[in-house]
């Protein structure tokens, strides 16, 4: 009677081994896959921010262009400003 229990008791300890190792392949896949997945995240996350990093230097370069054309503008504008005194200055002279 012993030995049928001792065998009993081996063949359930070998099915729960079977499934322990199912389980634990189970597992094993899933950390592959998860693995996989963080290094795909990674892949991504370093285009996004080589991207942002080519737009932030675009923008600044944008930046720079709208500054400059203000200043181009504001230099026009004063200008046009002193010729349009000297214009009417010349003109009140005649007048006078």
């Amino acid at each position: 009677m012993q030995v049928r229990d001792l065998e009993m008791e081996l063949e359930r300890e070998q099915v729960r081994h079977g499934e322990m190792t199912k389980t634990s392949r189970h597992h094993e896949r899933h950390v592959k896959e998860m693995t996989y997945q963080v290094d795909e995240d990674k892949k991504t996350i370093e285009k996004l921010q080589d991207i942002i990093d080519k737009q932030n230097a675009q923008m600044k370069q944008f930046k720079t262009q709208v500054e400059d054309s203000v200043r181009r503008i504001v230099t026009t504008f004063s200008i046009i400003n002193m010729v349009t005194i000297f214009v009417k200055s010349i003109y009140f002279e005649k007048v006078i």
